[in-house]
């Protein structure tokens, strides 16, 4: 079959479901997810989708969020691409958040007399929590895990703390929590809609940025993407069958 730009190519090859989408890294390395194993086509396809992950014919890159970056046909059979976003905000930009902050409004509502004013809040008392946070806008999280606990060699505070937090509404607590975790994201990663946040004995040990967004201009740049070849897919196809 003959093919004379980028789009003709993908269509089919997504209507054949031998290509579903590029797997995106934060650094902007990328996968095809694809039943291929056609050198040749492959090579081909790497290169268009190279060229349309660093194209900047709208002011900036056309993947500019890691993530799985979804082929799909809309209303009109025309292939599509959303993307579901997954960066590794930590590990690309740091850690933003204070623990001494979250520690201090849990502190601060718990009216904990055993703590040392002298000494950091995190060598006393130990969070636990994981936050997804599905859509700042509709405010929508789930914390399956929210638990505060002290130091073993502090009986004090340790018996401090068990007793207040039967006395007070822990839901209450991680409520205060998440507002300033949230407050925090806005202010340094608005663009994202959500986020996930693990963070193990005060550590923080995952904070990803989440969402989805449609991507645009798709056709119009796999259009402009020029071929001149002839390729049997059905041949290729059958061979990724066996």
């Amino acid at each position: 079959m003959k093919f004379t730009n980028a789009y003709e190519l993908n269509l089919l090859l997504y209507q054949k479901g031998l290509i579903d989408g590029l797997h995106l890294g934060i650094r902007g390395d990328y996968e095809i997810e694809t039943k291929i194993n056609d050198e040749n086509l492959l090579n081909l396809l790497n290169k268009i989708w190279g060229a349309w992950r660093w194209d900047e014919t709208e002011g900036e890159a056309n993947a500019t969020y890691g993530g799985f970056y979804d082929l799909y046909l809309d209303s009109n059979n025309e292939l599509s691409m959303d993307v579901s976003i997954n960066d590794d905000i930590l590990d690309f930009n740091g850690n933003p958040f204070d623990i001494e902050k979250i520690l201090g409004i849990i502190s601060k509502y718990l009216s904990l007399d055993c703590v040392d004013q002298d000494e950091f809040l995190e060598y006393q008392i130990c969070l636990d929590l994981e936050l997804d946070y599905e859509s700042l806008k509709e405010a929508i999280y789930q914390s399956p895990i929210f638990s505060i606990k002290s130091y073993e060699n502090d009986t004090q505070l340790k018996l401090e703390l068990l007793n207040k937090i039967k006395e007070q509404d822990i839901d209450k607590i991680k409520e205060l929590v998440v507002d300033y975790l949230v407050l925090v994201h806005k202010e340094e990663h608005e663009s994202y809609e959500g986020f996930s946040l693990t963070i193990e004995d005060n550590y923080f040990s995952n904070y990803t940025g989440t969402g989805h967004e449609k991507v645009k201009g798709l056709r119009t740049f796999l259009e402009s993407q020029l071929l001149e070849i002839d390729i049997d897919l059905t041949n290729i196809a059958i061979a990724n069958k066996t």
